[in-house]
């Protein structure tokens, strides 16, 4: 669903029923894809009131890393934005490999700054578990990169990254 061009009238219900889900399902981030709307901090606000809604991983419908991981507030709460792909097509293992590495061999690797956090999508009908392992394992060599999950992700950016 693109929040920014659901129905006004009825985001606020929807909102609420997904607040209501976060909690029974012990989720607390959530992934949006819209359309051109990521600096929308209105929007995000009325997501990020909620008190199961930690945080949102920001997905753009034209290309998915549009905003190349670009980090925004939202009551105090982190929209990230997508930074790099794994998509066959767009971006290769050994594309992403790259851009990851070249990062790091410039020095984004200081945890208070938000441009040394990635958030990687992977395209799930171009790509499989073994394209993931491949990029996994080779990252797992660098000592300066840390893989994490979804959550420990988003609780690192609040604790580490000043907004």
């Amino acid at each position: 669903m693109y929040p920014s061009k659901f129905d006004k009238n009825t985001l606020g219900v929807y909102i609420n029923r997904l607040n209501n889900y976060m909690k029974k399902v012990d989720e607390k981030y959530i992934a949006i894809i819209d359309d051109s709307s990521f600096y929308n901090k209105e929007l995000w606000d009325k997501f990020t009131a909620q008190p199961n809604i930690h945080g949102l991983f920001y997905l753009d419908y034209h290309k998915h890393d549009n905003y190349h991981g670009e980090i925004i507030w939202s009551n105090n709460k982190p929209i990230v934005s997508c930074r790099d792909l794994l998509w066959d097509t767009l971006e290769s293992e050994d594309n992403l490999l790259q851009i990851i590495n070249n990062r790091i061999d410039s020095g984004q690797v200081d945890i208070y700054n938000s441009n040394s956090y990635t958030f990687v999508y992977v395209h799930a009908w171009s790509k499989s578990l073994s394209n993931i392992e491949k990029v996994v394992n080779k990252l797992k060599e660098n000592h300066k990169v840390s893989i994490v999950t979804p959550a420990t992700f988003m609780e690192l950016i609040k604790k580490n990254v000043k907004h």
